[in-house]
């Protein structure tokens, strides 16, 4: 009887993906499966991970054009898993040996619905302003690249909510689990974040995650929202904005290339605000 699955949602993570998934397939806790739903992935990801005999590892396509937003597709994973308790990590994270392992110690002696680790970024050169920079090690951030559940407490509570398309599913998932029982902060669960590089196209992507807090805020209030202060998100953006060389300010430029990011970077905050106030007027909130 399989008692946990692992669930990826990947898309173009070639680079990244085998590393992954050596790390997983070499835990010290064996009896699990891994479910990976592939989004359109178009650099050999989905090619790597068959190269993988391992049985342990199911691969489901989905092929839609129109993208389906995280949690839409982490729903599908949950559905397709067989395990009684579901753990979350992303393709370009690598997990520590015991990682399973400590947080089935939590579940089986503190009957909690969920165990949180520690999330490093894993970086092998200089982290400079192009960083996809990833790191958590405090709680109650329950980030899909190192939170695991118990199947039945997301079922109910109605699993993640499709409304969230870029960012913050997990953070509400996570605050909808913990109002009908213990999370547990365990800081030997711990994830190691590749170092990986933001594209253009990231990064305005990124933008959109903006209206995504702000529906965040609109559901849980302000209490919740870690990037609200006194009505506005992101204040350091806002800022930024109107004193452009503050961009630079803390931020590491180790080429042109980040040079260059720097400066579409300060373009993609007005797109974020575009973001910030359209979805304030749709949920009648006074952010800015």
């Amino acid at each position: 009887m399989i008692e946990v699955s692992v669930i990826l949602i990947v898309k173009n993570e070639a680079d990244y993906i085998k590393k992954c998934l050596d790390s997983i397939l070499s835990q010290s806790y064996t009896k699990f499966e891994i479910i990976i739903i592939d989004d359109n992935s178009s650099d050999g990801t989905k090619e790597i991970i068959k190269s993988f005999e391992d049985k342990r590892i199911n691969l489901f396509n989905f092929s839609k054009e129109k993208y389906p937003g995280y949690a839409n597709l982490r729903n599908l994973a949950i559905k397709k898993s067989n395990g009684k308790y579901i753990f979350f990590t992303d393709g370009d994270c690598v997990v520590h040996y015991n990682w399973i392992q400590e947080a089935l110690n939590y579940f089986n002696t503190e009957k909690c619905l969920g165990v949180e680790g520690r999330t490093f970024y894993e970086s092998k050169s200089a982290i400079s302003i192009s960083d996809y920079f990833t790191y958590r090690v405090i709680p109650d951030g329950y980030m899909t690249c190192n939170v695991a559940y118990l199947k039945d407490a997301i079922k109910k509570v109605g699993y993640f909510d499709p409304k969230f398309k870029y960012v913050y599913e997990d953070r509400d998932l996570g605050i909808r689990i913990k109002k009908i029982g213990k999370i547990i902060f365990q800081k030997n669960m711990i994830v190691f974040h590749q170092q990986k590089k933001l594209t253009l196209k990231n990064l305005f992507i990124r933008s959109k995650r903006a209206g995504d807090m702000v529906y965040f805020d609109h559901k849980h209030g302000r209490k919740e929202s870690e990037y609200i202060t006194k009505n506005v998100l992101y204040i350091n953006h806002l800022i930024i904005i109107f004193f452009p060389p503050l961009i630079f300010l803390g931020s590491r430029i180790e080429s042109l290339y980040d040079l260059f990011f720097a400066i579409m970077k300060y373009f993609s905050f007005f797109y974020e605000r575009f973001f910030i106030w359209k979805n304030s007027i749709k949920y009648k909130k006074f952010i800015i």
